[in-house]
């Protein structure tokens, strides 16, 4: 398998993980993004492509297990840990 790692990702496709991780179908996604459904699926195809991810849930677990993803005070993971630049949705971390 060949993977470019999690830096490859775009924040949109980051946000698009983050939701289907926080439990959002990806009608759902596509609706809270204002999104169109098949959007929603091509930044999910690229973001699997750029990782190397054979499926979402694989392309879930590089992402957590990478800690490009951080739990936010409300219990829900926000894209942003570990990516250089400023996220679009900071969360604070605390321990």
């Amino acid at each position: 398998m060949s993977s470019n790692g999690t830096g490859a990702l775009t924040m949109l496709q980051l946000e698009v993980i983050c939701h289907l991780c926080n439990g959002l179908t990806l009608t759902e996604v596509a609706d809270k993004m204002n999104y169109s459904l098949s959007n929603v699926k091509d930044h999910l195809r690229r973001a699997k492509r750029n990782t190397g991810a054979k499926t979402t849930t694989h392309l879930a677990s590089i992402v957590i297990a990478s800690g490009v993803l951080v739990w936010n005070d409300e219990g829900e993971r926000m894209p942003g840990a570990g990516l250089p630049g400023p996220s679009r949705n900071p969360a604070p971390v605390s321990s």
